[in-house]
């Protein structure tokens, strides 16, 4: 029990500190939900089609989502320790990296929405799945900025 009460100071400001993190992958999740509930309304195609987008999707986000949690520590560190100018400075570097990092990866995705008819999907869900998806690629900008923030 002491190990318990010798951490209890801490749960209070590290749950304020996390909460952003964890509204912002709620709202992520709630996001694709609503869109599932709203396309599943239309029919099989359309629904199979946005899960199909979402799916080839998540691969970038996630890239996109862990390339960016690189800078958190570096801005907390820096800030934690005093240092608001050089925290400043990782994070101004970062909206400049994650910028380029997000146009170099929608055009990485863009490029995979060439191949997506080769990935055993029906023809019909394809040509149903590649607006969204290209939408879903040029929406992976604001993304990471999103995420950066």
């Amino acid at each position: 029990m002491t190990s318990i009460n010798k951490y209890t100071p801490h749960y209070r400001p590290n749950l304020i500190l996390a909460m952003p993190v964890m509204l912002a992958q709620a709202g992520q999740m709630i996001v694709v939900l609503a869109d599932n509930l709203m396309v599943g309304r239309l029919g099989t195609v359309p629904l199979a089609a946005a899960s199909f987008a979402n799916t080839v999707f998540v691969v970038g986000m996630v890239f996109g989502i862990g390339m960016v949690n690189g800078l958190t520590p570096l801005v907390g560190k820096s800030y934690g320790g005093g240092h608001k100018i050089m925290a400043a400075s990782w994070f101004k570097q970062g909206l400049y990296a994650f910028q380029v990092a997000g146009l170099l990866l929608s055009m990485i995705l863009w490029l995979v929405s060439y191949v997506m008819p080769f990935m055993g999907q029906p023809e019909a869900v394809v040509e149903a799945a590649l607006p969204y998806y290209r939408v879903l690629v040029v929406s992976m900008i604001p993304f990471v900025l999103f995420f950066t923030f």
